[in-house]
């Protein structure tokens, strides 16, 4: 008689992410205070204490999936810039290439967006936990800004935290916005990107003493 095989154990990463797209689904499906972390961790087929190591609270567990789409646009543009740091893309690929991974992961988790805004009128700290965890992440892109920045004269040093802030910025602005205004609404998605790269690079090269 054959033995039944065991499933291949899951890594820490897989079972975090599993844990993230599961309670993901819970949360829209009955929202924040209809879900239990039992009902997340049954669904996921893990037991309490496993996720209660990766997720200190529910609390915790609701900001990282609201933050998740933001996390997991700025992990592809770090592998893609990591791919061209020996060989450099042009001016507007790179610029291209940060909005266009935000932009499409935003765009398909856009009801995680307004949650995550309207976070800071519900009365918890929910969007302090979020804007500690976004910050990190803020960080390690801005040491790639600098690196581009020591290469690239178009842009400073000095202007590089605000200017992420305000690209990302930019890009959620138009995810959110998109569906009201008639004349992006109509436009499809490469275009969109393409403009807003735009903006972004000729805004960024506005530093001081800078014409473009």
């Amino acid at each position: 008689m054959t033995a039944a095989r065991r499933a291949p154990r899951r890594s820490t990463e897989q079972v975090r992410r599993l844990i993230l797209d599961t309670a993901t689904e819970l949360f829209a499906e009955h929202g924040y205070a209809q879900t239990s972390m039992r009902d997340i961790a049954t669904r996921t087929d893990i037991s309490l204490s496993v996720l209660y190591r990766q997720f200190t609270s529910k609390e915790e567990l609701y900001s990282a999936t609201l933050l998740a789409p933001f996390l997991a646009s700025f992990e592809e543009f770090a592998s893609a810039w990591r791919s061209q740091v020996d060989s450099p893309w042009g001016d507007e690929e790179l610029i291209g290439e940060f909005v266009r991974d935000l932009y499409s992961s935003l765009s398909g988790h856009r009801k995680l967006l307004v949650t995550l805004l309207a976070a800071g009128d519900d009365g918890s700290d929910l969007l302090e936990r979020a804007r500690e965890s976004l910050a990190a992440s803020l960080a390690d892109l801005r040491l790639m800004a600098e690196h581009e920045a020591d290469r690239r004269e178009w842009f400073a040093r000095d202007q590089l935290a605000i200017s992420n802030s305000l690209m990302v910025a930019l890009v959620a602005g138009l995810v959110l916005l998109r569906p009201l205004l008639a004349d992006t609404a109509a436009a499809d998605r490469d275009t969109m990107v393409k403009a807003a790269a735009r903006l972004a690079r000729y805004g960024m090269s506005l530093g001081p003493g800078r014409t473009g």
